[in-house]
């Protein structure tokens, strides 16, 4: 099948960069989302590495979301075993990144109301 088609090896290639590229982003956007506050107690005085590990959870969950939109809108065949398997990336990869941004915003918008 690859020696008929040469771009099947290269297509199939770029879906499992853009996979793993999926998943590595997934899990720093939740460390980050997970960690940011306790960089605030980095540097007592100032909230500079609280809002430096904000924006790098923002900045991954957003590339996540645009990533599985990008493979979701490509309209290729897969094999049953791969569209299986994108599925479950980008359906974790989606929950876990919006549950990290909700849970972000809502440790923001508690800590500087004081709570």
């Amino acid at each position: 099948m690859i020696g008929r088609n040469p771009d099947f090896f290269i297509r199939r290639c770029l879906n499992e960069k853009m996979r793993i590229f999926i998943i590595r982003s997934t899990v720093i956007a939740c460390y980050f989302g997970s960690k940011f506050q306790d960089m605030a107690y980095w540097v007592p005085w100032s909230l500079f590495w609280f809002w430096v590990g904000v924006v790098i959870s923002y900045f991954f969950s957003i590339t996540t979301l645009i990533f599985v939109l990008i493979l979701l809108l490509k309209n290729r065949k897969l094999a049953k075993d791969e569209s299986i398997i994108n599925f479950l990336i980008m359906g974790f990869g989606s929950i876990a990144v919006i549950f990290s941004m909700c849970m972000t915003t809502f440790l923001i918008v508690a800590g500087l109301s004081g709570f």
